[in-house]
C-alpha cells in the first residue's frame, strides 16, 4: 500500500505525507486501518489454531504464521509510533 502512495501525484501525495494527529502521517494512519482488520480478522484461525496447539503442547504451522504475522505487525505499529513520539520531542524543543 505505500508502494502506492509514493505514485500518487501533487497535491494529494503531499496530503498523505502531512501529520494527521500526534506525529502520525495520514499515510500511516491509513496503512494502519487497512492492515488491522487483515491482521486480526483474516488470521483469527491461526490465533485460534495456535491457542489450541499451546494447550496441548503441539506446536504446528498455524503457530508459526501467528508468531511471524504477529511479530511483523507489532514491529509496524512499534516503528510507527516511535517515530512520532520522535518527532514530537523534536518540534516540541
Amino acid at each position: 500500500i505505500s508502494m502506492i502512495f509514493v505514485r500518487i501525484p501533487g497535491a494529494l501525495s503531499n496530503a498523505f505525507h502531512s501529520i494527521a494527529f500526534l506525529g502520525v502521517t495520514w499515510e500511516e494512519f491509513t496503512t494502519w486501518v487497512l492492515t488491522t482488520p487483515v491482521q486480526f480478522i483474516s488470521g483469527w484461525r491461526f490465533y485460534r489454531d495456535s491457542w489450541y496447539s499451546l494447550k496441548t503442547r503441539r506446536l504446528g504451522m498455524a503457530f508459526l504464521i501467528m508468531m511471524g504475522t504477529s511479530a511483523a505487525y507489532g514491529y509496524s505499529v512499534a516503528v510507527v509510533l516511535y517515530n512520532a513520539h520522535r518527532y514530537n520531542t523534536s518540534n516540541s524543543a
